[in-house]
């Protein structure tokens, strides 16, 4: 049964209540239902949208299904397509329909994430996975195993509805998704295959091989393309940034990074501290990160470098930024067993806190420290009669006592980026500790989007010891000499094309370089090995890169109707 469908059975079934709850509590209940009902019967406008189309299908089924009891290939099939389904919706795909033995899901039709190809990519190494679990049992069987292959493409597309179709069946119809069909039949066996549009979007997130140029059916030119091995573990994903083959100096962050390096004197001199870099993305925390990082590297002392970095979708997983932090620090990955994440965090954390905790209530420090991040470190890593809320406060002390014995050697920083992201309990903990008593030369630098005081709105406000940074846009001026930065292989950047991409950045560095490398892919700028050129001839409008639609639909799909509509409006209006 459908959303409509379900929707109207509640709204009957409530109206048949009338005479015994009364209109009042009647008319309360059935005002939300009859205003879902409505924009559900409603026809859904089309839009364009950017998505990540997902195309997989079984190898040699048809041959194996011929062999077979029809009943038993539908219960094969029935199978398959659970796990795919679940694999494509646990990641925030849509599946958009099945064909014979084919699945064709969409992420980001419904609602946009910054994170849909990656989300499709993980959906897709889920349903390899998968298909080897159900090979198991066909197996025991005596079936033969089912082989598949995958291809994942992302670009612009139309979303809306088919003729009498509501909004509850939303379709996307386009030119990205045959080339994701194509990229299925390319695939080697048990593999999958992405566009390099994709591509661009998870630089540094996943382990790939590029693949030579492919020839696919209905388009003029070769499409690059690549076979995805593996998920780098999520706390040591960097994503790349930056033009490939240039080196940049930092522009227009002077005075962010002077604050920064102030604020760590400080904290090795015994005061301890916070720093929270804001920022809408892309304007530059990453690259002020790497500054301060360099900086460091100059300094003559000893520091212990602690880094992490919150992900989309963990904002309920508790502790999951000091997890993956912990995670980062100590090299566990997600596929270690317990006995050697057990080994890593003792050989990490040690016993040299383990005087100021009650060892026989509580357990060695690292596994209460592991307890209460979430590692799992066996059934028997701690006592079986220890409560609940003692474990939480043994782990949080063992945690605070462990950064407190690093800062007795040498000063300590946690750089924790994405923390509007972040769990709240993380960003407690983290707040503690440039609070708790005895605790000296810390300090936490954090960079966020605005949205971290939309959640959190008192974030450090009052407190003594912190300091926020706000990141404005870089000047006209500042952008040109990044723009400067960016293209110093060309020998006399044209103006017209330094304040096109000026104008079209409005300040934001990452738009800076995103443009840049757009219009490398579209010919416009001709990489050599020496001396870059420029083809005025090719240069027209400035489209939006690929790389920052997701961003921005993320934001447009956050929106409520109305403010969508007024949107919608002002687009067409322009400025």
């Amino acid at each position: 049964m459908g959303e409509l469908a379900q929707l109207k059975t509640a709204a009957a079934a409530l109206e048949a209540q009338r005479g015994n709850l009364g209109d009042e509590v009647v008319d309360a209940g059935l005002r939300p239902l009859l205003e879902r009902i409505a924009a559900l019967e409603s026809p859904m406008p089309e839009e364009r949208k950017q998505v990540t189309t997902l195309f997989a299908d079984l190898v040699g089924f048809t041959t194996m299904s011929e062999q077979m009891d029809a009943e038993d290939v539908r219960a094969v099939l029935d199978s398959y397509f659970a796990l795919w389904t679940a694999s494509i919706e646990h990641h925030g795909g849509t599946v958009e329909k099945f064909i014979g033995d084919a699945v064709m899901a969409v992420f980001g039709m419904k609602q946009a994430s910054e994170d849909d190809p990656e989300r499709a990519i993980l959906a897709a190494l889920d349903m390899v996975t998968s298909l080897a679990d159900l090979n198991e049992i066909l197996a025991t069987e005596q079936r033969p195993p089912l082989a598949m292959r995958v291809g994942i493409n992302t670009g612009e597309v139309v979303v809306g509805a088919v003729g009498d179709r509501r909004q509850e069946e939303w379709v996307a119809v386009g030119d990205p998704i045959n080339v994701a069909a194509r990229l299925q039949t390319a695939a080697p066996v048990n593999g999958i295959l992405i566009a390099h549009s994709t591509f661009r979007h998870v630089r540094g997130v996943f382990d790939v091989q590029e693949v030579p140029p492919l020839e696919l059916k209905g388009k003029a030119a070769a499409t690059r393309a690549y076979v995805v091995e593996r998920a780098k573990p999520r706390a040591f994903r960097v994503p790349a940034r930056g033009v490939e083959g240039v080196e940049t100096h930092m522009v227009g962050r002077a005075a962010e990074l002077k604050r920064m390096e102030d604020a760590f004197l400080n904290a090795a001199d015994g005061e301890p501290g916070m720093v929270t870099i804001v920022g809408d993305a892309g304007m530059g925390k990453s690259r002020l990160f790497e500054e301060f990082a360099a900086w460091l590297d100059l300094l003559p002392d000893r520091i212990a470098y602690i880094k992490g970095r919150a992900g989309q979708g963990t904002v309920q997983d508790a502790f999951s930024l000091i997890r993956d932090t912990i995670a980062f620090r100590f090299d566990i990955l997600d596929t270690d067993p317990p006995s050697v994440v057990r080994d890593k965090l003792s050989s990490g954390v040690g016993d040299s806190t383990a005087e100021l905790i009650d060892v026989e209530a509580g357990g060695k420090p690292f596994a209460l420290i592991g307890h209460l991040l979430g590692f799992d470190l066996g059934s028997d890593a701690l006592p079986a009669d220890i409560e609940a809320q003692a474990t939480h406060e043994l782990g949080t002390a063992a945690f605070i006592d462990w950064v407190r014995g690093l800062a007795a050697v040498d000063p300590v920083i946690f750089v924790l980026d994405d923390i509007h992201w972040a769990d709240d309990s993380s960003l407690d903990l983290a707040a503690r500790l440039v609070t708790e008593p005895d605790l000296s030369r810390v300090l936490v630098v954090c960079g966020a989007r605005p949205a971290l005081y939309t959640r959190r709105p008192g974030w450090q406000a009052g407190e003594r010891r912190h300091h926020r940074i706000d990141l404005a846009p870089l000047s006209n001026r500042d952008s040109r000499s990044l723009v400067a930065e960016i293209l110093q292989m060309v020998p006399d950047v044209p103006e017209d094309l330094r304040d096109t991409i000026v104008a079209a950045a409005e300040g934001n560095p990452f738009h800076v370089e995103e443009l840049v490398k757009m219009l490398i892919e579209d010919g416009v700028i001709v990489k050599g090995s020496d001396v870059w050129e420029v083809a005025q001839d090719r240069l027209a409008t400035v489209r939006v890169p690929a790389t920052l639609v997701g961003v921005l639909q993320a934001r447009i799909d956050a929106l409520t109707p109305d403010q969508k509509s007024v949107l919608h409006r002002a687009a067409v209006i322009g400025r």
